[in-house]
């Protein structure tokens, strides 16, 4: 036994030395610092090793999915996004990262799409609440390129007003999916008291 110590103490050095990494999470989160280093190979293999320990971990499969999508692997990308939203059709957070995802590789329709679907899921909690704001910052971002700037600052003023903690309603939800006129001059009518303001605009 006294001879096995040794052995065991230097197999514990060896472990800490190189950072092994055992659990899932653990995986989970070498894919994240890959991918914030740009290593997105890396983070691939990371997501693979999380996965392969826990096949619901649905934040990776998510992960997974963003990465894939700036290596150009689409579908691989778009499977990865059912995968996790298989494992929770109520994951706000990937919506957002599918958006992300489909606007890196030129599908704008789909990312609208995929943010209409995180905005549609009202938050339980801070990093939802925040996952919110930031679907609707990137809607205003994309709209903005597009030349909607009305319907870009309905989706900027509701993204201030979820960080201000005042919320928004399932009738500014649906608003959001919409940006018709009549959409837009709902909001105008609450946040100003004049009907005709954004008429003036269009």
């Amino acid at each position: 036994m006294q001879k096995l110590f040794p052995a065991f103490l230097i197999l514990t050095l060896l472990i800490i030395a190189t950072g092994c990494v055992t659990t899932a999470e653990e995986w989970n989160q070498r894919g994240k610092t890959h991918h914030t280093m740009g290593r997105y190979e890396e983070a691939v293999a990371a997501y693979d090793q999380a996965i392969a320990i826990n096949p619901e971990n649905g934040e990776a499969w998510r992960n997974r999915g963003l990465s894939l999508s700036m290596l150009g692997r689409v579908n691989e990308s778009e499977e990865s996004f059912a995968r996790a939203l298989a494992i929770n059709q109520d994951d706000a957070g990937a919506y957002y990262y599918q958006a992300l995802a489909r606007n890196a590789t030129g599908n704008r329709s789909g990312a609208f799409e995929s943010l209409d679907r995180a905005i549609a899921i009202p938050p339980k909690d801070k990093d939802q609440t925040i996952t919110l704001f930031l679907s609707l910052m990137l809607k205003g971002n994309l709209l903005a390129l597009e030349n909607r700037s009305d319907e870009a600052n309905v989706s900027y003023r509701m993204a201030n007003r979820v960080m201000m903690g005042t919320g928004i309603t399932p009738l500014d939800r649906h608003s959001l999916s919409t940006g018709s006129p009549h959409t837009l001059q709902y909001f105008a009518v609450r946040e100003t008291g004049d009907p005709h303001s954004v008429q003036k605009r269009l």
